[in-house]
Order: structure tokens, then C-alpha cells, then sequence
């Protein structure tokens, strides 16, 4: 009879360990669900960077291209030309500079997950504890 208690001690222990590996392991389902959310994370910045990109090409193209465009800028800047000349107002907002972004920093998140050694000791401490008590309630029911 003891050695059916063993062998079924043993089961529940990779029972345990196979159960919550699979679900909140480093590569069971918690994992996965958290790797989901990090790819969709990262696709829509990546969404956010094309159309960064594709409005700053534009903005580069025209300054290499249009004059006026140039000339706005270089107004923005401050700079004018030689036969030209700067007036300042006092009181008056100057004209707000042009800013550009180039995107946001995104981190690589590690997937939430319990370590596998983790996983290890709890089966085996529930299983030596089912052990335990499998082979102490025979003792109190034969001693009464």
C-alpha cells in the first residue's frame, strides 16, 4: 500500500508542476497573453514611427525643393536675407518654432511569469505534504 502512496504522490507532483507551468510558467499562458499585448504595443508604435517618417521626408523634400518654404523657416529661425530687415516687436508672441518628433523610446517588457525552479518546489512541497498526510490518516483512524 505504500508504495501506491508514493507512486500517487509522485503523479500529483507532476500533475501540479505540468498544470502550473502551463498556465503561469515563463511559457504558459499568462506569458503568452503578456507577449500579445507587448507585440500589439509595439505595432502601433511602429504605426506611429511610419507616419513620422513619412511626414518628416515630406517636410525634408520641400526644403530641398520649394524656396518659399525655405524662406518660411529660415524667418522661423530668425535669419533674413541681406536687403531685408528684422523688426521686433515688444509685446508681440514671436512665432512659434517648429517642432519635430522623432518618436517615443519603447522598452522591452519581459513576460510575467512565475521561474520554473519556482514551480518546482511548490509541487514537490504539495506533494511531500499529500505524502505526509497520506500516511497519517491510516495512523489515526487505526488508534482510536
Amino acid at each position: 500500500m505504500s508504495k501506491e502512496k508514493i507512486v500517487f504522490a509522485v503523479w500529483i507532483i507532476v500533475l501540479l508542476y505540468s498544470v502550473s507551468s502551463f498556465l503561469v510558467g515563463k511559457t504558459g499562458l499568462m506569458a503568452q497573453r503578456d507577449l500579445t499585448n507587448e507585440y500589439e504595443r509595439l505595432s502601433e508604435n511602429l504605426e506611429e514611427l511610419s507616419r513620422i517618417n513619412t511626414r518628416l521626408g515630406s517636410s525634408l523634400e520641400l526644403l530641398r525643393t520649394d524656396a518659399d518654404t525655405i524662406s518660411v523657416c529660415a524667418r522661423e529661425l530668425g535669419l533674413a536675407r541681406k536687403d531685408e530687415r528684422i523688426i521686433r516687436v515688444v509685446g508681440l508672441p514671436t512665432v512659434q518654432k517648429r517642432t519635430f518628433s522623432a518618436g517615443r523610446f519603447l522598452g522591452l517588457r519581459e513576460p510575467d511569469g512565475i521561474a520554473d525552479t519556482s514551480l518546482r518546489i511548490f509541487a514537490i512541497i504539495c506533494g511531500l505534504l499529500l505524502l505526509c498526510t497520506l500516511f497519517l490518516v491510516p495512523l489515526a483512524r487505526k488508534n482510536p
